[in-house]
């Protein structure tokens, strides 16, 4: 029909009575195959594979084939549904890339429903809040809720997302074995094509061994001044008290 010769590129008297060379040489076997289970009486068999169009361009391709029969039964030909399949495998393609990446990132990505219910967990969130992938799905949230924010904090939070924004911030979370941690997070509401949000992303740095070096840093420069003042005060002092010792050595020196 029209269909196939838009997505092969042979017109229909180029193609009728002819085999093309529609199938890569590297599929033959397993096309073969495919027919035979056809002819051997399986009337719908899907396959997805690689074909060539007329100018050499290789696309994807799912095909769908049954036997045709004709009133005594016999078979008389195979009718074949194909579909060119090569947009859909190009955005499965980007969307397990994406998967990867967001697997191997050392960042905690979380994505939750709009009533916060949450859909998807990465690894590095169980790496980070104790929580397992299975533990996690279908919780809000909340399960990492410390205490150390009000109630304030987190409404003026949802506001913001929910009214489209993306809201940036640090909170005090705590892990599954009660030990508390502290993340950076930026949360962004994920809308469709008609401005709806249906989802959120959340995308959380654990910060807290960061914070105790910087903490750390801060006690040896407070210590590191300290030090300095002390040894500035020892030192005039023992300028004042040199003086006093001359003086008391001299006048001992006057006196029987």
């Amino acid at each position: 029909n029209e269909s196939s010769e838009r997505m092969f590129g042979w017109n229909t008297d180029e193609v009728m009575g002819k085999t093309l060379p529609i199938v890569p040489a590297d599929q033959w076997d397993e096309f073969t195959k495919f027919r035979d289970r056809v002819l051997s009486g399986e009337n719908i068999v899907r396959l997805e594979g690689t074909r060539v169009r007329k100018n050499g361009e290789p696309f994807d391709m799912s095909i769908s084939a049954s036997r045709i029969r004709d009133a005594e039964e016999n078979v008389i030909g195979i009718l074949v549904h194909a579909e060119d399949i090569t947009e859909r495998k190009r955005g499965e393609a980007e969307r397990e890339r994406f998967r990867r990446a967001i697997e191997q990132t050392g960042e905690s990505v979380v994505i939750t429903a709009p009533d916060g219910s949450i859909q998807y967990a990465n690894r590095a969130f169980e790496h980070i809040t104790g929580y397992t992938r299975e533990e996690a799905l279908g919780k809000n949230p909340r399960i990492l809720k410390s205490g150390k924010q009000d109630e304030k904090f987190y409404r003026t939070l949802w506001q913001t997302i929910t009214s489209g924004k993306t809201w940036q911030g640090r909170m005090i979370n705590r892990r599954k074995d009660g030990t508390l941690y502290t993340e950076d997070a930026t949360i962004s509401p994920i809308v469709d094509n008609s401005g709806k949000i249906v989802n959120y992303l959340f995308g959380m740095s654990d910060v807290t061994e960061r914070l105790t070096l910087e903490e750390q840093y801060r006690q040896a420069q407070k210590m590191e001044s300290v030090g300095r003042l002390a040894g500035g005060v020892a030192h005039d002092f023992n300028n004042m008290l040199q003086v006093i010792l001359g003086n008391v050595e001299l006048a001992m020196e006057t006196m029987a």
